[in-house]
């Protein structure tokens, strides 16, 4: 098994073309990766991928921050969605009268082979794999 950690903190800003500032955020990303491979000899593959973390984007002009938590989400070689975790994205606002948006859980599971998932409870329908 390989562990990696992916950290990453910056400040995005772009400009328009009549010099107005359009973007102005900071992001910041921390996850770990834990990598299973196939073998410890040339060919080696990932057969699995399983990824924590956080990341957070604080959008300045819009005033909104978005955090999102990732737990275990597991990949699995064979499959083209995770094929189980929790992906949280919590919405807040520092605008006056909105300080809360929501919180929106993304959940995957698989029985049988077959991976479905829920946002907040209620059954989404995945994309069919290539």
């Amino acid at each position: 098994m390989i562990t990696r950690t992916i950290g990453v903190t910056e400040t995005r800003t772009a400009y328009g073309p009549a010099g107005r500032m359009v973007l102005h955020e900071d992001v910041s990303l921390d996850f770990t990766a834990q990598d299973t491979l196939s073998s410890s000899t040339p060919p080696v593959s990932i057969t699995q991928r399983i990824m924590n973390g956080t990341g957070v984007s604080d959008h300045h002009l819009l005033k909104i921050l978005a955090a999102t938590t990732v737990t275990d989400l597991t990949y699995q070689q064979g499959y083209c969605h995770p094929v189980s975790g929790t992906i949280v994205l919590a919405l807040s606002s520092d605008q006056p009268g909105n300080a809360y948006i929501g919180t929106y859980a993304l959940v995957f599971t698989t029985t049988d082979g077959t991976t479905t998932a829920t946002l907040n409870g209620n059954p989404i329908t995945l994309n069919p794999c290539d």
